[in-house]
């Protein structure tokens, strides 16, 4: 490998987990919220777990981000990228993407099921919108760039086909004048 590649490596590499340090900051700020919202409020409560929810959510993502920043930190540190690391890290997301999105769907069941959470429990109501709302955005944007990466591989696919088919022609073609 040459001194521009292994730099370019190197600032990839680097990139990640800068990456991943962001996105575990940014779990933190939330784990953080919902301690504060949740030592608060020690009374309050309302028909629906929501305690319980916040207090799952915050255990399972602080693990997720814990999880991605020491995976990349791990990935970084071998030369090569084997295939079990990225089995490894498409079953690791792929699990926690799925409980991501029954959880979610969990949250807003209980959050819009009953109006007592709002009256009774409004911080840790609010809290949860907020989180919900987050992950709507990610879990769009995440299906949004898997469709795209979808729609440009059949795209490629197709190109590389219709290439193919057009070299196969012109040599026909050739050998016809010839």
């Amino acid at each position: 490998m040459s001194d521009t590649e292994t730099r370019t490596e190197r600032k990839r590499q680097i990139e990640d987990i800068v990456a991943a340090f962001i996105s575990t900051l940014f779990v933190l700020a939330f784990i953080i919220a919902i301690i504060v919202v949740l030592a608060e409020d020690v009374d309050k409560n309302c028909d629906n777990p929501i305690r319980e929810w916040l207090i799952v959510w915050a255990i399972f993502s602080g693990l997720v981000a814990g999880a991605n920043l020491a995976l990349q930190a791990a990935c970084n540190r071998t030369e090569k990228e084997t295939p079990w690391v990225r089995w490894t890290f498409a079953a690791f997301f792929g699990i926690a993407f799925l409980f991501t999105v029954a959880w979610m769907i969990t949250g807003s069941v209980w959050l819009y099921t009953s109006d007592d959470c709002y009256d009774d429990y409004y911080d840790a109501w609010a809290l949860t919108l907020a989180i919900l709302i987050v992950q709507y955005v990610f879990v769009g944007l995440a299906l949004v760039g898997f469709l795209c990466l979808l729609t440009c591989f059949s795209l490629l696919k197709k190109r590389g086909e219709a290439d193919k088919e057009n070299k196969g022609q012109g040599a026909q073609e050739n050998n016809n004048e010839a």
